[in-house]
């Protein structure tokens, strides 16, 4: 399960949502992704390819593998170290019709013990002589969930996703896009490792687990406004600000600005800056007063109040080739982020000899790493 959260961080890149009634280019990327951080390694190799069949169609897919191994916090208070390797792979095709692009897709992803499949379609349309661009998308995702510690355990998950944006360009400099999402999760929402602290009623110091309980219904808004300003040649200033709440409790908002510009003939660079900040979960404790204190308890630090920055660079270069039989372009870019965790109300229950309650409070930085090779054919 931690595989899934650590690759929706791998494959979070800056975008604006920019559908138009033009299917993209034929296009391979290969793609390494290394993470670093709080005790967790993750390598994932991913390729992702389209290609156009006729103007008006378009098939696309990806593959990528993600092998994570270490020993999270999580894992080293109440567990062993572990190796974990996940697989995903999607199929998807894209359908032009005047100025509408419907494209249809599905996703399935396989680990040891945690099976998904996703489907999603989607639909956008240009109006206004192609000055705007309007969307809806709508994806629904079953999960098995299992335990690698019980084999007769399995649960299962359902996941509905609707999507809504809004791509607007407002001048000849600028572009802007509105986004909403409703998400609908219902089922087994826990993790089956993960457990709850509270405090040894014989010794107040020191402190006993108990298993996690979740709500088995989630539902979540989140709205997003972005744009891009174009402020010379090959130079955009870009920013975006989203806001997040749940029928959990949670509030989040995370808002991040960049730079992208050219150097030179063949390089484009990128700097980056990015803010997210959310409170607990109403059923959150770092340390409840005693067992069965709720209805309703956790204690994974992603559902804790917590903070993250995160700083990014990249760089990439478009290799100057003669144009082969089939290759139009090729590109290299290289990516850093370097994050920030700040837990407000998690603590490390690691450090000995320290009453319950008063343990420091947890933080670590993290570092992700991507490489790309793209070419255009």
């Amino acid at each position: 399960m931690l595989l899934r959260i650590v690759t929706n961080l791998l494959l979070a890149l800056p975008a604006i949502v920019t559908q138009s009634a033009v299917l993209d280019d034929d296009r391979i990327d290969l793609l390494y992704q290394a993470y670093d951080g709080g005790g967790t390694e993750v390598e994932a190799p991913t390729i992702v390819a389209r290609k156009k069949l006729a103007e008006s169609i378009a098939v696309r897919g990806h593959y990528l593998v993600d092998m994570v191994s270490g020993a999270s916090i999580d894992v080293e208070v109440g567990a062993s170290p572990y190796e974990e390797k996940r697989t995903e792979y999607s199929a998807g095709v894209e359908y032009l019709k005047d100025k509408a692009v419907v494209s249809a897709s599905y996703t399935n992803s396989s680990e040891n013990d945690y099976q998904a499949e996703t489907y999603s379609l989607g639909v956008s349309q240009d109006f206004f002589g192609d000055m705007s661009t309007a969307s809806i998308g709508v994806s629904i995702g079953d999960d098995v969930i299992q335990s690698t510690t019980d084999p007769a355990f399995e649960e299962t998950a359902r996941h509905t996703a609707i999507d809504i944006g809004l791509t607007q360009v407002l001048s000849k400099h600028f572009i802007a896009n509105i986004a909403f999402n409703k998400t609908i999760d219902d089922g087994y929402l826990q993790n089956p490792y993960r457990f709850i602290r509270y405090i040894d009623p014989d010794n107040p110091s020191q402190w006993l687990a108990d298993k996690e309980e979740y709500p088995d219904k989630r539902s979540s808004d989140a709205w997003s406004i972005r744009g891009r300003y174009f402020i010379g040649q090959r130079k955009v200033l870009y920013a975006s600000y989203r806001q997040f709440q749940d029928t959990w409790g949670i509030d989040a908002w995370n808002g991040e600005v960049g730079f992208n510009f050219a150097l030179w003939q063949h390089w484009l660079f990128d700097l980056r800056y990015r803010q997210y900040a959310q409170n607990e979960a109403d059923f959150y404790r770092d340390l409840f007063d005693y067992q069965n204190q709720t209805n309703f308890q956790a204690r994974d630090k992603e559902l804790s109040a917590y903070s993250t920055r995160m700083i990014s660079l990249s760089a990439g270069y478009e290799v100057p080739l003669r144009r082969q039989f089939w290759v139009k372009k090729t590109s290299i870019h290289l990516m850093l982020d370097h994050i920030q965790f700040r837990y407000d109300n998690f603590r490390d229950a690691r450090e000995e000899n320290v009453p319950a309650g008063e343990e420091s409070l947890y933080e670590f930085d993290a570092n992700l790493l991507r490489l790309m090779l793209s070419v255009w054919f």
